[in-house]
Parts: C-alpha cells; sequence; structure tokens
C-alpha cells in the first residue's frame, strides 16, 4: 500500500496525448475524437503548452446555443457514442469555427512529481475530469483522466 502511495502524476499519466492547435478548425478536432474514440482534446499553443481543453460537451453546448448552425437529428440512444451520429451536423455551416472559440479556456495542471494523494485531491476539488501534466517549461507532458486513477485502482484490487 505505502508503494502505491509513492506514485507520482508522472505513473498515473497517459503521455503522447492527442493535443489540437487552438487556432485548428472545428472539423479537424471532431476528426481526431472520432478516429481515436477520445471525448476530449487538450488545446495547446505553438510551444506546445496547454491553453484549454475541448470536450464534446464544449461542442455540443456550442452548437446548442446557437441555433443557426444545421445540426442533424439524432436519437441519442441510438447513437453508438462516442463513434456514433450524435456529434455530426453540416460541416460547410461550421466549417470555419475554430477550437479557440468553443473550448474551455481553464488549464488546471500540475507537475509531473506531484503525489497521487494530491492528484486526487485536485480532480475532486475542482470537480474536473482531467489535469493536465506540464513539463519544466509548461509543455502538455501527458494528461490524467478520473479513468486512469480507476484503472491504477484496479490494479490494488
Amino acid at each position: 500500500m505505502i508503494t502505491q502511495l509513492a506514485l507520482q502524476a508522472r505513473d498515473l499519466m497517459t503521455p503522447h496525448t492527442i493535443t489540437i492547435d487552438g487556432h485548428a478548425r472545428l472539423r479537424e478536432a471532431l476528426n481526431l475524437m472520432q478516429n481515436h474514440k477520445i471525448t476530449a482534446l487538450p488545446v495547446i499553443d505553438n510551444q506546445k503548452r496547454p491553453i484549454g481543453v475541448l470536450s464534446q460537451t464544449d461542442i455540443m453546448r456550442h452548437l446548442y446555443e446557437n441555433p443557426e448552425y444545421n445540426l442533424i437529428e439524432v436519437d441519442y440512444f441510438e447513437a453508438d457514442f462516442p463513434e456514433g451520429n450524435l456529434m455530426q451536423f453540416d460541416p460547410s455551416e461550421n466549417q470555419d469555427l475554430a477550437v479557440i472559440d468553443i473550448m474551455t479556456p481553464l488549464v488546471f495542471s500540475l507537475g509531473p512529481d506531484t503525489p497521487i494523494k494530491t492528484v486526487v485531491e485536485e480532480m475532486l476539488g475542482r470537480k474536473v475530469h482531467r489535469l493536465f501534466v506540464i513539463d519544466e517549461e509548461g509543455a502538455l507532458a501527458g494528461v490524467i483522466s478520473s479513468l486512469d486513477l480507476v484503472r491504477h485502482l484496479q490494479k490494488l484490487l
């Protein structure tokens, strides 16, 4: 048990995370999310520093709040989410949307040496599903998701 409590952020994170530039278009983000079966993308600047996160929730919120976009009607319960049709919409109506315009511009980050106890406290305290692990230069080194924590917990059982 002591060994497991000695885990640090670097032991829990998913390195080599799929990211997207803030100036990329929404269509590119959707393709990445669907092709890699992920529900969110860290948004980075040109120095690989995280500047926000783009999640499926951000996309759906934006489309809901902007009824001028032509959403394709989908039965949520029939969709094979996240690969399914839930995120489909008419790309011709949305191709100019930049990721930076609809992302959540908050970054909750910690260093690679952060103890697991602090990682859990940060996630719970901030009520977030993912934390960014950044290196000494502030560049993204990896992401810790709540699912990553559950996977490590499973190893203890």
